[in-house]
């Protein structure tokens, strides 16, 4: 099992050179195509226009959209010329799709296209011309494909020499495992790590049942059971993880969505706000 086709949502910030270089890393350890979306947004925000009195500021208004949109069309460009500089140089086989939509039509277009590939990367911090835009939610809950959640101050370059599992025997962990089966077979290091005080874990599968279900697939691991320790249970994980010298941590992501507003479980809203690795999500 393998990844073969693997899309990256790129941001068009000044912080996207971090997120597109782990994307290339990722494809390129797995021999995969790199599928890039970039949007080039649609700015429609015409508050300030609309409170526009005198033909004067009328026009000033006009102007400042205008070079708004200009400003968001080079961005773009110079993003999409980021993502193909970095993959020609790993030799990674890629396309890069500039998509022109406005911010909110964003998080459904990304999940849309993640139903036909492998793998999903996105940047924490979902952020499309400056707008928030629910990019990770939306590819969780929506394209039934694992995603891979990249730290926005990133400088890891796709390292994933140490894996670190968040075990609890659940449905969503056990999803997650076997969506990171390719990630965890190229690891040096696996470590399964389970929360021991949080919630009952004797209704489903230990710890050393995940640690004999991965030697059959060829995947060394170990299994440390540890207590909440005072903290939250995802700011615990990841302190656990960051311990065991992690580059990957592998969980499952517990929520719901009503009309659009989702719900989510502690640890997974404790690590979306604020992952310090790159983290494998599958709901």
């Amino acid at each position: 099992m393998s990844y073969r086709e693997i899309l990256a949502y790129v941001d068009t910030g000044d912080e996207a050179a971090g997120p597109a270089g782990v994307a290339v890393a990722v494809a390129s350890r797995f021999a995969a195509r790199l599928h890039a979306v970039v949007i080039d947004a649609h700015v429609v925000d015409y508050t300030e226009l609309d409170r526009a009195v005198f033909d004067s500021e009328r026009e000033q208004a006009i102007a400042r959209l205008a070079e708004r949109r200009r400003a968001g069309h080079a961005a773009a460009r110079q993003a999409e010329e980021a993502v193909r500089a970095a993959a020609a140089a790993r030799g990674v086989p890629h396309d890069v799709m500039v998509r022109h939509c406005t911010p909110e039509d964003v998080p459904d277009l990304v999940a849309d296209l993640a139903r036909v590939h492998d793998l999903v990367l996105v940047p924490a911090a979902d952020m499309v011309a400056g707008h928030a835009a629910p990019i990770v939610e939306q590819v969780l809950f929506g394209s039934g494909r694992p995603l891979l959640l990249i730290p926005r101050d990133t400088t890891a370059e796709g390292r994933l020499d140490v894996a670190c599992i968040a075990w609890d025997g659940s449905r969503a962990a056990t999803r997650a495992v076997h969506d990171a089966l390719p990630l965890l077979g190229r690891a040096r290091r696996v470590e399964i790590v389970s929360i021991t005080d949080e919630k009952p874990l004797d209704r489903g599968p230990s710890g050393d049942d995940l640690v004999r279900h991965l030697a059959a697939h060829a995947i060394a691991a170990r299994h440390h059971a540890v207590g909440l320790g005072g903290l939250p249970v995802g700011e615990q994980l990841m302190a656990e993880a960051l311990r065991l010298e992690a580059d990957l941590m592998v969980m499952g992501a517990y929520g719901h969505a009503r009309v659009r507003q989702l719900v989510f479980g502690g640890a997974t809203r404790s690590v979306l706000a604020a992952p310090r690795l790159l983290v494998l999500m599958s709901y």
